[in-house]
């Protein structure tokens, strides 16, 4: 199918669906990234990555992280309606995350759990968004090597680190504990509990107790967060 342009447009209005944002994101990004016209990523490895991103050592700006989410397999999308969804669904998702983490860290959530409490995440969609957590620290692997580094808190990565996986699909670490030891089933579930710890220890550690802002609008003169180099108003911005 023949690429058409995108005008990717960011708005101040989340996507609104009867389960909020994650099924927002969810609804948008599911049937499009199944499309013949998307990418390998997953809807929980792009969780992950937002989540990396969120709670890391260093601000990363949309206009970065937007560009590098897709690798060398940018997406290929239908019109600007559909671009303009995506786009939409994973900043309201990214602002979500910070939201929660900084001003409710019991409220945390990825994608991966499963609504019902009593039901074991699985193994597959955790270790894709744990795949999507690490690239999402590549960005800034230089920082956050203080984390891997300090004895006392590396721990906290050891449920992400230990189920991610490399380009090949196989794990980082190569564990000799059968698959169905019950330490190995209840990996997904320490994530929603050091994904907050991670984002404290990086406020302890630069002394910031002023939480990150959500992503706001960019001004119509300032640089589109997009990546194209082009004033907001002139490319995301315009109509």
């Amino acid at each position: 199918m023949e690429r058409q342009e995108a005008n990717l447009k960011s708005t101040d209005t989340e996507p609104r669906t009867e389960g909020g944002v994650k099924a927002a994101l969810a609804e948008a990004l599911t049937a499009f990234l199944a499309g013949p016209r998307s990418t390998r990523l997953s809807v929980h490895a792009i969780d992950g990555y937002l989540t990396a991103i969120a709670i890391g050592p260093e601000l990363v700006m949309p206009s970065e992280w937007l560009a590098l989410l897709w690798d060398e397999e940018e997406p290929v999308f239908a019109d600007a309606n559909e671009a303009q969804t995506i786009l939409s669904a994973i900043m309201a998702r990214y602002n979500e995350i910070l939201l929660e983490v900084d001003r409710s860290p019991r409220d945390f959530r990825p994608l991966f759990l499963p609504a019902d409490p009593n039901q074991r995440p699985s193994m597959a969609l955790a270790a894709q968004w744990a795949t999507g957590f690490w690239k999402g620290m590549a960005l800034r692997s230089d920082a956050w090597r203080a984390l891997i580094a300090d004895r006392d808190a590396r721990d906290l990565l050891a449920p992400i680190v230990y189920l991610a996986e490399d380009d090949k699909g196989q794990r980082l670490l190569k564990e000799t504990r059968d698959e169905d030891d019950e330490l190995v089933l209840s990996t997904p579930g320490l994530i929603p509990g050091v994904v907050p710890a991670i984002r404290d220890y990086w406020r302890r550690r630069a002394g910031r107790p002023t939480a990150p802002q959500p992503v706001r609008r960019p001004g119509r003169n300032e640089p589109c967060p997009c990546g194209s180099g082009r004033k907001y108003k002139r490319c995301c911005g315009a109509g």
